[in-house]
């Protein structure tokens, strides 16, 4: 069982490796996930993305409520 454990662990950090994007000097033109989640660039939606696959952008601009 521990080996199947440190298997999923070990996925889940190349995961984040795969999905840490540099964003720096992306436009900052925020955007609203359909996880209510107001991400201030593009590439900060597409890292997000990339470890949730099922986020979508709900809409431009910041989120509301």
């Amino acid at each position: 069982f521990l080996v199947l454990k440190a298997k999923f662990l070990r996925v889940d950090q190349d995961k984040d490796k795969e999905c840490n994007h540099h964003c720096m000097g992306s436009p900052q033109k925020p955007v609203c996930a359909s996880n209510g989640r107001t991400f201030m660039s593009r590439c900060e939606f597409q890292r997000a993305k990339c470890r949730d696959p099922q986020l979508e952008i709900a809409y431009r601009g910041s989120c509301k409520g």
